[in-house]
């Protein structure tokens, strides 16, 4: 959808490409949570890309101003790298094109052959180096030196021990095959014979002649002696010192320099890693931020040295702070109130920091409570609490109070006032200032109050007002007596006058009654009061009469002195069923609907709010009696419900047995059927039909009235009548009906 962080979203995406080879974690639409971070992104420009980035706009950067600072403040801070982003690809070497005219190529034939003219021990060693060289998965040139000590087998190290051996013993001439000797011969024997051997072993080493011995002794297990090189094998060997001459030496030291080489190398690598995860690199575990009002306190938490750490405090205008870290901690004070920080670990000299190095945060705003006052609240044992202020204010405000002897309370409210109940008479109180939100208070949080009952005049009234006099009369409270009261008149005019009386009403005089008038009345020693006002000229009602009509309707109608209201009045009425409503006229009398066996209550007001003296008035309506004429009665009429049928035309014989029911559902038209077993008077004379339904609980919901001419009521001594009404709400209940106010019948159905 578009908004206003839409560019920096777009932005941010830019980013997030470069810094991830190119490509987005996504094909389409963007997922709705949060990115992973980017694979060639630091900790400090994965934040920056993430919040550019976030799923919820309201929690990226706002203002492309701030985007921009960001990525400013982290080029100031780590400059712009001399590589790119994504490292480069190795550049691989062509192979050559004329390397495999100089490759001879393998006869598996005359190989086999040559192996075959050896002897066992010889065709053994050269078949496994054979076997070796067609093994893909044995390490080549390239990556020997990356096969690690620990992978080679027991097996493959005592045949590695021969490689010098053969290396010795090859020789750049054609290989001579040797004949197999017979059985007189012995091997013994021969080797007695033959001395160009024996100087051979006084020319190697001492370990190279304890291995000539070692095979001397064991050669007579065929199957386990040393391979004995090509040249030992001939049947005729030729003079020896051409022999010793040709012969290469060996260099058993070069294993050992090897493995020196080797250690050195493992010892460089150990040592590397050692100055880089303990020296070069400072690794921080955590970072944790603590601040109040105007103080920021970093903890970390590392196993470095903390002398080498630095810690940076920056504004998104460009303002920063630095701090040395000491006993874990650095501090930072005399922030702005209500300001993003961002806070930095940084390492002096040639270190590098990891971990969590990177934290942002907001300074708490400040709001200053100007006032705090206390007053008695306008119940018994409660008190009322106003403060005013400047600054911030919070959604919502937390105030706790506690007395001696008495468990502290909290309660929460919105605004600048709010009014605590059921406090203990005669303790006094402190009550304390505080919210929930990330804001400082200061100022007056704190006040005391000594909590007292409250007495003041009850059913406060203006019962007579005219001839420059006005009356104003009031009740003790429930649950004391007032010995004084103080009584108060005042008006526009400058008319104010106040007495103090042992009474229960007060008379003013000389009063212009061309002003609207105010009457106080509060009990001497409290600050709580009950008024009531009332308009300039007044209307008195002077005769409000109710009476029912032969159409059995309630007239309603009254006399006044004073002046006319403009708009004319305004009736409302109730009835203890529930029924209520409200008729406007210019007239002094109204007819209202009748409903039987109920009660009225009558409010008579002007429509230009004047103040109207005697405008309430009560009337109930006798007991209605059971319907009687036409030559018939109540007990001649038999009652049933049921569904209305959808035709327009229709007659009794087309209603199904099945429409006969008490159960509706809302929507549909229910019926009453009334048939009269005696003989109905014809009459052309009209008739009242009242319907009232009411619920469960005996509430009246609805009443509906029509007039009909009685003969066209009736055919054939049955009578139909829809009601106009069904209830909305599934339950019980009942329906009323009367004929010119007297009672024909109730019956009960059900919304279902």
């Amino acid at each position: 959808a578009l908004n206003t962080t839409l560019d920096t979203y777009a932005a941010g995406l830019i980013l997030y490409q470069a810094y991830n080879g190119g490509k987005l974690p996504f094909e389409g639409v963007a997922p709705d949570g949060a990115l992973p971070d980017p694979l060639y992104a630091d900790y400090e420009m994965a934040r920056i890309i993430a919040k550019a980035c976030h799923p919820d706009p309201a929690q990226r950067w706002q203002d492309p101003t701030q985007f921009a600072q960001a990525l400013i403040g982290y080029l100031q801070e780590f400059g712009a790298p001399e590589t790119p982003i994504i490292p480069p690809m190795p550049e691989m070497a062509e192979p050559e094109e004329d390397v495999e005219e100089f490759l001879p190529e393998a006869d598996p034939e005359q190989l086999q052959q040559e192996i075959l003219a050896l002897d066992d021990a010889e065709a053994e060693e050269l078949a496994f180096f054979a076997e070796l060289s067609q093994d893909e998965t044995a390490p080549s040139e390239e990556n020997a030196a990356d096969v690690a000590d620990d992978v080679i087998t027991e097996e493959t190290s005592q045949m590695l021990a021969h490689v010098d051996d053969l290396v010795a013993h090859t020789s750049p001439l054609p290989p001579v095959t040797p004949e197999m000797p017979t059985e007189e011969a012995e091997w013994g024997a021969e080797e007695e014979e033959t001395v160009p051997t024996e100087a051979l072993v006084q020319t190697e080493d001492p370990q190279e002649a304890e291995i000539s011995e070692e095979n001397e002794t064991t050669q007579e297990d065929e199957t386990q002696q040393t391979p004995v090189p090509l040249a030992d094998t001939a049947e005729e060997p030729k003079n020896t010192q051409e022999n010793d001459c040709e012969k290469p030496f060996h260099f058993p030291w070069r294993i050992g320099i090897i493995a020196l080489a080797v250690l050195l190398l493992l010892g460089a690598c150990f040592f590397a890693k050692h100055y880089y995860d303990n020296i070069y690199t400072l690794h921080i575990q955590s970072m944790l931020l603590e601040s109040n009002k105007d103080t920021l306190t970093v903890q970390l938490q590392t196993g470095c040295d903390e002398s080498l750490l630095q810690v940076i405090c920056a504004d998104s205008y460009g303002n920063s702070y630095v701090s040395r870290v000491t006993g874990g901690m650095a501090q930072f004070t005399q922030l702005k109130a209500d300001t993003r920080y961002t806070v930095r670990v940084i390492a002096a000299g040639r270190h590098r920091v990891t971990g969590h190095m990177t934290e942002t945060f907001t300074t708490v705003a400040e709001t200053k409570i100007l006032t705090f006052t206390a007053s008695i609240g306008p119940e018994d044992r409660s008190v009322n609490l106003h403060f005013t202020l400047s600054g911030p204010e919070p959604k919502q405000w937390r105030v706790r109070y506690f007395a001696e002897g008495i468990a502290e309370q909290t309660v929460y409210f919105t605004g600048n006032n709010v009014e605590i109940h059921n406090l203990a008479v005669g303790a006094e109180y402190t009550f304390l200032l505080a919210t929930e939100e990330n804001l400082f208070l200061s100022g007056q949080t704190q006040v005391q109050f000594l909590a007292t009952n409250i007495l003041y005049a009850q059913e406060l009234t203006i019962t007579a007002c005219g001839n420059g006099s006005l009356t104003a009369q009031w009740q003790q409270p429930a649950d004391g007596n007032v010995a004084q009261w103080r009584v108060r008149c005042y008006n526009e005019d400058g008319y104010d006058t106040t007495v103090i009386t042992d009474q229960l009403y007060y008379t003013f005089t000389a009063l212009d009654h061309n002003s609207p008038c105010t009457v106080e009345v509060t009990a001497v020693g409290m600050h709580e009061s009950i008024s009531a006002t009332i308009s300039a000229n007044p209307i008195t009602i002077t005769n409000f009469q109710c009476s029912i009509t032969e159409e059995m309707s309630l007239v309603i109608s009254w006399e006044y002195s004073g002046h006319t209201p403009e708009g004319g009045w305004l009736l409302e009425y109730n009835t203890l069923d529930g029924i209520s409503g409200q008729i406007s006229t210019e007239a002094t009398s109204v007819p209202l609907m009748l409903l039987p066996n109920s009660s009225y209550q009558l409010l008579l007001r002007a429509a230009d709010d004047s103040f109207v003296f005697g405008c309430t008035h009560s009337y109930s309506v006798s007991d209605v009696q059971n319907f009687s004429g036409f030559g018939i009665t109540g007990t001649d009429l038999q009652f049933s419900l049921f569904l209305w049928p959808e035709e327009d035309l229709w007659d009794w014989e087309d209603i199904p047995q099945e429409n006969n029911r008490n159960n509706f559902t809302y929507g549909e038209t229910a019926g009453l059927s009334i048939f009269c077993a005696a003989t109905i008077e014809a009459s052309e004379e009209p008739v009242n039909v009242q319907f009232v339904i009411h619920n469960a609980e005996g509430m009246a919901l609805r009443m509906d009235s029509a007039t009909m001419i009685w003969n066209g009521m009736w055919q054939d001594n049955h009578c139909a009548l829809a009601l106009p009404y069904l209830p909305q709400v599934p339950g019980a209940y009942s329906l009323s009906l009367f004929f010119d106010g007297q009672f024909v019948c109730q019956q009960e159905f059900v919304i279902v």
